[in-house]
Formats: C-alpha cells, structure tokens, sequence
C-alpha cells in the first residue's frame, strides 16, 4: 500500500520550487559551514535574526513564524480603503484628544499635592557627617520617538457593476505614514527541529534565555527531556522522515503528533499523519484498536493518510537513562494503515435469478 499523492497548493505551471532540504552545501567541501544563532525559551527555539531565519526557512523550511502562517507578511504595507484611512485617522485624533486630556488632569493633581504639602523635596536635606546634601526634583524626560509604519490606501470601489479592469485603473494607490507600534516577527523552531540542527546538521548554536551563556549538547538534550516527556521518540521520528527527504511539521491538526509534506507546506498539502508508537518500553501508554481507528478516522476526513510509526526502544534504556549516544540504537518502522468498512469494501456480483454465490466474502446478488 502506498500513500495518496499529495495535492499541490499551486496549479500547473506556476509551480516553481525553489528550496532544498537543507541549509547546508551538499557536494561542495570548499563552501563555508553556515552558523545560525538560537535562544532557548522554554519550549522552542527563537530565532531573532531575520537573515538566518531566512535561510532556514528557505533552505528546508525550517520553523514557524510567531504570527504569520508561514513566512512574515507584516514587512509588506497592508492595503486599505480610502473610507479605512479617514477613519483610522479619526481614531488618531480621538485618542490624541484623550490623551491630552488624561495628562492635564495628572498635573493639575500634581499641582494642588504639592500645593498641599508642607516640604518639597529641595527644602529636605539629610546631613550626613556634618555636611548637607540637597535633592532636585529634576526630572527629564526623552522625547519618545514612535515608529511609523507604512500604508497603501486605494481608492472605494463598492460597485459590483463595474468590470476588473475599471476597478484596478482607477485605484489610484498613496503611501500614507501612521504612529502605530511596529512588532517585530520572530521566527520559532520546534525543540525537534532545533535539536535535528544542533546535533544532526551541526549548523545552530543555543543560548539559554535566563543564564545567557551558550549551552552544549548534552545539556539541550536533558533540557529538553524536561521540557517535553516525549521528546525521545518524537526527535527519532522526526530525525527519520526528515533524512527520507519529507519536510515534517506538527500534526496537531489532524490530531496526530506530525505531518509530513512533500516540498514543504508552501507547495503541497500534508500526505499524511503520523502516530508514534513505543515498543519495549513499559513505561509508555499503549495505544489500543479503538484510538488507531479514531486517528484513521480523523485522518481520512481530511483526505490525508495515515502512518504508525513504531519507535523500538534500546534494551535497558529509559526516558530518565536516554543519552545522545543512544539516539543510533533505536528501530524505527513505518507502517500504512486504513480503515476498513464493509459498505465500502463490498464486491457486487450479477447474477440471473439472484442466485447468491457463497464464496467467504460478503457479496450483494442482485436479480438481472
């Protein structure tokens, strides 16, 4: 049994794939071995340089944007309408107005306290060994300087009579500036990915968020161990479809722990899900026929297929004893699996006189 091919996103010709599966030089000795930069947050990794996440994106479509599906939108100006632009600039105005009037309010109250006290702070002097030191309520404040991001406003078009070419000649596109908060994108690896580029591809170094010293190896294994129970047959699972070629992201959707594509997910809809199961290993749950065939339900609903994977673990070695040095002795197998209905895997036979055959099967006899 194979599996489904998998639908592509962009059809006929408009296809083009561009990326590779690695960001690293592949037959080529002489290039540079690229260094990307990493902080570890407790449950993923961050990556804050735009030009590594770049690269990693690219170059094996390596972790997901914070707030973007896929790759950052918010570089590009947004695109509004005329009717928008007027009343976001209302908005401006009504909370300058406020804002305005929130900070009279503050000092007149400033005011009338100092007014009502008895000292100020330049009359309050502390001696210390004979001498006097006077305090200045001196205070300056900086000029905040606000980012201004970028907006294209087009022209209304409401009018459902007017063909596509009137509608797009007369847009009339202007660059407006607004005051408002620019939130700068990060780019986030999965403890999966970041560990497959640390230890696999050797391509990533981790900085710990708290101690803000670069950590070893050994020390992102066992933290990630506590971060995740899981992590060990999750990281073999993943580290062996990735070194088949597929492009394994987070299979949260189809209820499945990954999903593999084809490309990427740029390109291609997910093949399949994939449900990890651990063998001789005691202290892993168990799955059971009633929540296979609730994954292959779940599954073909979304018209992908599903795969059990079957993550043999080393013989005396556990979660809490694991080390990186066992990674290359555990088994991994893959296995097809379908659900079977009768009502759609019933075989029709014709036959005059509805004459039903016997034959082990369940067949309809249907009268000529």
């Amino acid at each position: 049994m194979k599996l489904q091919n998998p639908q592509p996103k962009v059809k006929g010709n408009r296809l083009q794939i561009k990326e590779i599966n690695f960001p690293i030089p592949v037959g080529d000795s002489s290039a540079p071995w690229p260094q990307f930069r990493g902080i570890f947050v407790g449950t993923s990794v961050i990556i804050e340089n735009m030009e590594d996440a770049a690269l990693l994106h690219h170059q094996g479509l390596f972790g997901k944007c914070m707030f973007s599906r896929s790759w950052p939108t918010n570089e590009k100006p947004p695109v509004i309408r005329k009717r928008q632009w007027i009343r976001r600039k209302e908005w401006l105005c009504n909370i300058e107005e406020q804002n305005s009037i929130d900070n009279l309010n503050r000092t007149d109250l400033a005011e009338n306290k100092n007014k009502k006290s008895n000292y100020s702070l330049e009359s309050k002097a502390n001696v210390r060994n004979g001498h006097t030191f006077k305090f200045k309520n001196d205070v300056t404040h900086a000029p905040s300087l606000t980012p201004l991001n970028k907006i294209v406003v087009v022209n209304d078009s409401d009018d459902d009579c007017l063909d596509k070419d009137s509608i797009l000649n007369n847009l009339n596109p202007t660059l407006h500036e607004e005051p408002t908060t620019i939130v700068e994108e990060t780019v986030c690896l999965s403890l999966e990915e970041a560990f497959f580029l640390f230890y696999a591809l050797n391509c990533l170094s981790i900085k710990h968020m708290t101690t803000n010293k670069m950590m070893s190896l050994d020390g992102f294994w066992k933290l990630c161990i506590n971060a995740d129970p899981t992590f060990v047959e999750k990281y073999v699972t993943y580290h062996y479809f990735r070194s088949k070629g597929w492009i394994v992201k987070s299979g949260l959707n189809f209820g499945c722990d990954f999903a593999i594509y084809k490309r990427g997910p740029l390109y291609y809809h997910a093949s399949c899900g994939i449900k990890i199961r651990n063998i001789n290993n005691p202290n892993k749950p168990k799955l059971s026929w009633e929540n296979l065939m609730g994954y292959c339900r779940a599954t073909e609903a979304a018209k992908k297929g599903f795969v059990l994977c079957e993550v043999t673990w080393p013989s005396n070695v556990t979660t809490n004893t694991c080390n990186i040095k066992d990674v290359r002795k555990f088994i991994v197998q893959h296995k097809i699996l379908q659900r079977w209905t009768a009502t759609e895997h019933r075989e029709r036979i014709f036959c005059r006189g509805g004459q039903q055959l016997n034959t082990g099967r369940e067949y309809f006899a249907e009268v000529d």
